[in-house]
């Protein structure tokens, strides 16, 4: 198969590896190929066991590609990298926003420095006391390395390091247009923590990273952190949508019921409905059931946010 321009997104999840490869095209993104690992990998642990099993794994599904993979996007999932929240202020500079890093930094990996980490922050938009924060994300590079060892026999370059939550809005943009400008609460559901955050467009109001330590309470602790955001910010949820491995038919129909009060609409997120593919019925099938565990994959072929700050020596 000859083709050109062809990009692979890869989400290195906690129970598993999720890749698609996507051509894009002038009518939008057309799935090429899409498949999963049976073990995950952990980007910092490199010798374990299962670690060498997913790799093989990896390796054997690359060997079976026919085509050439251009450039590739990077997904982790927020329990991987350190995620924080930082006291933003009107025309803070990069000086500024590096030093509160380096203390960020110094606090959780007290062995290692700022040069040790690729860093980027987002902002969010005020509270209802004026106050907005930035979203630090901080990836070792040993992990973006592991990475790229991991990917090296694909021959292609990585152009996208993203956490997953921020890579599901961009999916969400892409595959929901009649949305634009509304308010959305995404909640990512893991096995045993829920990303959440709040943005209208590229606007983040506000992101969280909670613990799901009792699983039969999803819908009681999302109402919970939506209680939060409501204290705090001038701002209505026009629907709120759930993703991520952890999500089943069962406790989203019981959140479903939960947060009827709270939010006027609520659903599961496809991340194939705009997607278009010349692929077999089987796999249009796969992706019917995994819709839920892909956003972040769809959102990796995206740009960057538009008000991202990335950091660099």
């Amino acid at each position: 198969m000859v083709m050109d321009n062809l990009k692979l997104s890869i989400f290195f999840n906690a129970d598993r590896v999720y890749l698609m490869v996507c051509e894009p095209t002038p009518d939008g993104l057309k799935l090429i190929y899409v498949n999963s690992t049976e073990n995950p990998i952990d980007l910092e642990f490199m010798d374990s066991p299962q670690n060498k099993l997913a790799i093989n794994e990896l390796n054997s599904i690359f060997s079976t590609f026919d085509f050439n993979v251009e450039s590739i996007s990077v997904s982790l999932s927020a329990d991987t990298i350190l995620v924080s929240h930082l006291p933003g202020k009107a025309n803070i500079t990069q000086q500024e926003i590096k030093q509160l890093i380096s203390l960020e930094i110094r606090q959780a990996f007290p062995m290692f420095s700022f040069e040790d980490f690729v860093s980027s922050v987002v902002p969010t938009e005020p509270d209802l006391n004026s106050k907005s924060n930035l979203i630090s994300i901080i990836i070792p590079k040993v992990i973006m390395d592991n990475c790229k060892n991991i990917m090296a026999a694909l021959n292609a370059p990585i152009v996208k390091f993203e956490i997953s939550q921020i890579n599901a809005h961009q999916s969400f943009l892409y595959n929901y247009p009649e949305y634009a400008g509304l308010s959305i609460a995404f909640f990512q559901v893991q096995d045993q923590f829920i990303d959440v955050s709040l943005v209208n467009g590229e606007q983040i109001y506000y992101y969280n990273l909670i613990s799901l330590n009792k699983k039969d309470k999803l819908g009681e602790i999302c109402a919970k952190e939506l209680l939060t955001f409501a204290k705090n910010y001038n701002q209505s949820i026009d629907l709120g949508v759930f993703f991520g491995s952890g999500l089943t038919k069962e406790n989203l129909a019981e959140t479903k019921v939960i947060l009827k009060n709270v939010i006027l609409e609520v659903d599961r997120l496809n991340a194939f409905r705009m997607i278009k593919t010349d692929l077999p019925d089987r796999v249009k099938e796969y992706c019917s059931r995994t819709s839920h565990i892909f956003p972040s994959c769809i959102g990796g072929f995206m740009p960057y946010v538009s008000n991202k700050l990335n950091l660099y020596i």
